[in-house]
């Protein structure tokens, strides 16, 4: 007999065999949990947070060495990281303190490299924020990562680039 098989449409949009997605659990997703999800079906997903670009790119190419079903990538966009709105700064709001105080924390206590923003490190143009998060997408973007998946944040800006790409954008809610 026939094990059932739970197929659904997100399945087909994703182009996966079973509608399970790994959470983007910062220091855990990483290739081999990716690649291992992917490989027995659902879609495995990197998580980035924290991760520096270059190695969110080596991360990607071992995912890519270790499967060849489809995989993504998670990146946490804090609004205040993405540039949405904000009457006080004539509609861009710049990185809050907090956030670079929690994301300097972070990379201190993992030994991540520096956070701060570097606009003329960009490729992307202005108006997405941080440059530490833009750089990351860049390498998403050059990567052609089949699967974005936005833990937090609006990642509208990005979409156009990332379609442009053929990747499929997913929003998590918690």
């Amino acid at each position: 007999m026939a094990r059932p098989v739970l197929r659904t449409t997100l399945c087909d949009l994703l182009e996966i065999e079973y509608p399970v997605i790994l959470a983007g659990m910062g220091q855990v997703a990483r290739a081999e949990l990716a690649a291992a999800v992917s490989n027995a079906g659902g879609l495995g997903i990197i998580g980035a947070t924290g991760m520096r670009p270059e190695r969110l790119r080596e991360e990607i190419r071992k995912v890519r060495d270790l499967t060849d079903r489809r995989f993504g990538v998670d990146i946490l966009l804090p609004a205040d990281v993405v540039g949405e709105s904000s009457s006080e700064s004539g509609g861009r709001r710049e990185p809050g303190l907090e956030h670079w105080r929690w994301a300097e924390d972070v990379a201190r206590r993992y030994g991540l490299g520096e956070v701060r923003p570097d606009p003329s490190r960009s490729t992307l143009g202005r108006g997405f924020g941080g440059d530490y998060i833009q750089r990351q997408m860049e390498v998403v973007l050059e990567e052609k990562v089949p699967v974005f998946a936005s833990g937090l944040g609006n990642p509208a800006p990005f979409v156009p680039h990332l379609h442009k790409n053929g990747t499929k954008v997913i929003a998590l809610v918690g």
